[in-house]
């Protein structure tokens, strides 16, 4: 049998035990964009090359933000790392490395340097990204040294620090960011979730906490959701209520942004409050220690867990009382409507056993990835209709992989959702494949489609895998022999809630390649 080149390099070809040979359906070997490649000199500091990967997001346009470790003679022995970015420039390039603070930034010390980068985020299409920096110097302490720092096609700016006074709060200095968050899309809109210091401004432990929102110059839009300040009612109750400590915070689409904390009453023991703030504050019906909708049998509402957005909508996840332990979870819309529990049976007597991340996206979809009563782990769509649609579950087939068809998936290592089209990416182990071939990354868009005759098209397209070829703009050919995706493990459970983003509204994905010799390579993964 004759195999031209052309045919080598549309399928992938395997023999098989019985040195048969097997050829797979074509998987497209696109040349990926690279951003960065292990030893690769980096544009913007003179003798640096790239060492190894750290964090890092993408944006629907293209633009990436990430840091590294970095070496050469340039590289303080090894021990320096760099924040990347390749806005406003043909390629990636280092816009601040770790040691002496360049440029310098009003109101630090002439001393201060860098120690850490942390959290890069590029949502924004309008060419703008947001990072966090530790700094240290003469007169800086634990209270004064986060930075929240911008990074657009000029110098590096400063969005906001700790120790600096909020002149909006009345000159209360936040001695700590809790969560820094970026809109999706082009809305100039950043949200800081803070912490103030004690004892300045009239500030103390009852009005220390709060939610900030600000454009990427730094300039303040809204600052009346704080600990302490009369907060939103349920509708239909005109009781006085004020903040408590805040808790989770969510950036929505639109104007709006979502959050929980503590709601202290006139009489009575403060309860978690679920927050929508845009054209107008609201507060949802959703109220600890009452039944809410979906559930029977006097259940109640425990604590709230973690918020994310569903389109211009506040997700809630939150646990339940009074409830069997086997279903002592759910998921509700601001609304009060129930998506998702604990105990949910997905198809074929199939129950959840555990709610491990969730992802709201704009079409009113809900994305789940979720432990099982047979054991595996899956991703699920929880469609409009409110049906299920398992997207890919571990112990069952590998979608699009046919080299054997005793080939499925093991573990899932990595899952990312893009809250507006509902594109998503899964990284994979594979059970049944030999140990250079055994891994696989998959991409897919719950919005296309429909809910019933073309659930198809919703379904995993295979994009990567271990022992295929590797073509990138740094790489004229190579074979992969690992792939990593890194996407943010977030506490409380949620995703896309305007923190880094692994994958785009586009479909871009962010991974990091490792080749032969061990180099890893940092590519996106476009959807043609």
């Amino acid at each position: 049998m004759k195999v031209s080149l052309c045919a080598l390099l549309t399928s992938a070809i395997t023999l098989s035990s019985n040195s048969a040979l097997a050829i797979t359906p074509p998987m497209a070997f696109a040349t990926y964009p690279s951003h960065a490649k292990t030893g690769y000199s980096i544009q913007g500091i003179q003798d640096l090359a790239t060492g190894r990967l750290g964090t890092g997001a993408v944006s629907p346009n293209g633009d990436i933000l990430f840091e590294m470790s970095v070496v050469g003679t340039g590289a303080a022995g090894g021990r320096s790392r760099a924040l990347c970015s390749n806005i406003g420039f043909l390629a990636a390039a280092v816009r601040q490395q770790s040691g002496p603070l360049f440029p310098t930034l009003p109101g630090l010390p002439a001393n201060a340097r860098i120690t850490a980068f942390s959290s890069p985020i590029v949502n924004r299409t309008a060419q703008v990204g947001i990072y966090r920096a530790t700094v240290t110097g003469t007169g800086l302490n634990s209270a004064s040294n986060q930075l929240v720092l911008r990074c657009d096609n000029g110098s590096p700016g400063l969005v906001a620090r700790t120790g600096v006074p909020f002149a909006s709060l009345g000159g209360a200095v936040p001695s700590s960011f809790l969560e820094v968050l970026q809109q999706e899309g082009a809305n100039d809109r950043v949200a800081l979730l803070y912490k103030l210091r004690s004892g300045v401004a009239a500030t103390n432990t009852k009005n220390d906490s709060g939610l900030i929102l600000m454009n990427h110059a730094g300039t303040v839009t809204h600052s009346l959701n704080r600990e302490g300040n009369a907060s939103a009612v349920v509708p239909g109750d005109g009781s006085p209520e004020v903040y408590g400590q805040f808790a989770h915070a969510a950036i929505l689409s639109g104007d709006a942004v979502g959050f929980t904390c503590k709601v202290i009453p006139p009489i009575g023991k403060p309860v978690d409050g679920l927050f929508h703030t845009g054209a107008v504050n609201q507060r949802s019906t959703l109220t600890p220690g009452t039944t809410p909708p979906g559930v029977v049998n006097n259940e109640l509402l425990g604590t709230f867990t973690g918020v994310t957005r569903i389109g211009a909508l506040t997700l809630l996840r939150a646990t339940l009382t009074k409830s069997a332990a086997t279903a002592n979870e759910g998921v509700w819309n601001f609304g009060g409507t129930l998506l998702l529990r604990k105990g949910d049976d997905i198809g074929g007597g199939i129950k959840i056993t555990r709610i491990v991340r969730i992802w709201g996206v704009d079409n009113g979809q809900l994305l789940a990835h979720v432990q099982l009563s047979n054991r595996a782990q899956a991703l699920i769509l929880r469609q409009v209709d409110g049906n299920f649609l398992t997207l890919i579950s571990t112990n069952t087939p590998a979608p699009e992989i046919f080299d054997s068809p005793t080939v499925t998936v093991a573990t899932i290592q990595a899952i990312d959702v893009d809250p507006v089209n509902g594109n998503y990416v899964v990284l994979a182990s594979l059970k049944g494949a030999a140990s250079t071939t055994n891994q696989a990354l998959w991409v897919g868009r719950t919005s296309r489609g429909n809910d019933t005759t073309l659930q198809a098209q919703r379904m995993p397209i295979l994009k990567l895998r271990k022992g295929r070829p590797l073509f990138t703009t740094n790489t004229p050919w190579d074979t992969v022999r690992g792939i990593t995706v890194k996407p943010l493990l977030d506490r409380t459970g949620v995703g896309a809630r305007g923190a880094a983003q692994q994958i785009t509204s586009d479909g871009r994905v962010l991974a990091i390649v490792t080749g032969d010799r061990r180099v890893q390579e940092l590519v996106t993964i476009v959807d043609p």
